[in-house]
């Protein structure tokens, strides 16, 4: 460790002395300048949640959460502005056509989304864990389509800033280059129909890093975003983590000066890709994994959430309550280090009650 908490925000330097209220929304880009590209207005995304471990597993609960109407009010009283709801859409749709998504999950989702809304958050629905479709395009990409066509049909009247779409999440193997970016551009065109202005966000591949976004080929549509996600160092940010194989082991510490540089630094490689592309950038996933303990994690999120908004990209904590943790599920209230890497504040956060 490096000392204090407060130290190391200092050490931050500019990027932490910013409005924490909400994000600048960049400016728009001069099509006339560059013709061949597309005008695209970053939508305002409000400081954004993951409600990751529920209804991304086979069913919800299995993976120790399920969210409560509570939680969605506590996240917009700590001061949050949006939720990302990951869902596996796969474990509850039909094999053959027109693969039907289960009426059931269909009506949890709307659940969450109004309960969302009504507590003043925008949510993002992200299709989540489709691994059948990374091992075999062959098979799944016409189930993928379906899919969409139904998702996009169901929501297609609700309001375009409450509701936004995330067509595939972390896209990887098979389903990667010009394949992934072409299903994902036909999945696009399968929204329209039915959502011609709604927000849309894409992903490149290689997990969805940024090391990926080059195989994702823009279509010429002003409404979409591109996902991105960072878990930068590795070792640190999944130290101990079961599910990885050969897992970095537990005990690295993170936030010396040039560590922080390196967060700054990739903030800005985004910014300049945003700017050359001309098309906005949503960091869709960051987090530390709970082993990395409180203090050390909450250097790195405040560092990554610092950088990014001091070029303007919206981001999303991975994750509630899970094992990449801002709330304390067993004690049932927030850890105080973390939420306040999020959302810095001279306050404690209200309830949900």
């Amino acid at each position: 460790m490096l000392g204090s908490f407060g130290k190391i925000i200092a050490a931050l330097g500019a990027p932490l002395v910013l409005a924490s209220a909400c994000f600048l929304t960049p400016a728009p880009h001069d099509a006339a300048a560059n013709p061949k590209k597309v005008t695209r207005q970053a939508p305002y995304i409000g400081r954004c949640m993951n409600m990751a471990g529920a209804l991304e597993a086979d069913r919800e609960g299995d993976w120790g959460y399920v969210i409560r109407d509570k939680d969605l009010r506590l996240i917009a009283n700590a001061g949050f502005g949006a939720i990302r709801l990951p869902v596996k859409f796969s474990a509850h749709a039909l094999q053959k056509a027109p693969y039907t998504i289960s009426p059931a999950l269909f009506a949890r989702v709307d659940h969450i989304i109004k309960t969302a809304n009504a507590s003043g958050l925008q949510v993002i629905l992200d299709m989540h864990h489709y691994d059948a479709l990374f091992e075999d395009p062959d098979r799944e990409e016409a189930r993928f389509y379906g899919m969409w066509a139904q998702i996009a049909q169901r929501y297609q009247d609700y309001s375009d800033q409450n509701l936004m779409f995330e067509l595939i999440n972390e896209p990887r193997d098979k389903f990667s280059g010009d394949r992934m970016s072409a299903a994902q551009n036909k999945a696009l065109s399968i929204v329209r129909k039915t959502n011609p202005t709604r927000t849309v966000i894409l992903s490149g591949d290689r997990w969805g890093n940024f090391e990926g976004i080059d195989s994702l080929k823009l279509p010429p549509d002003p409404h979409i975003m591109v996902s991105v996600h960072y878990y930068n160092p590795f070792s640190f940010t999944h130290q101990g983590a079961s599910w990885v194989p050969k897992a970095p082991p537990i005990g690295p510490e993170w936030g010396r000066p040039q560590e922080i540089r390196e967060v700054v630094a990739y903030a800005e490689k985004m910014a300049k890709w945003q700017d050359d592309n001309k098309a906005p950038i949503f960091l869709g996933e960051f987090g530390a994994i709970n082993y990395a303990g409180d203090p050390d994690r909450a250097v790195w999120t405040a560092a990554v959430r610092a950088a990014l908004e001091s070029v303007a990209i919206p981001w999303c904590s991975f994750d509630f309550a899970t094992t990449f943790s801002v709330y304390d599920q067993r004690r049932q209230n927030w850890r105080p280090l973390m939420l306040n890497a999020l959302i810095p504040s001279n306050g404690p956060p209200e309830t949900g009650e």
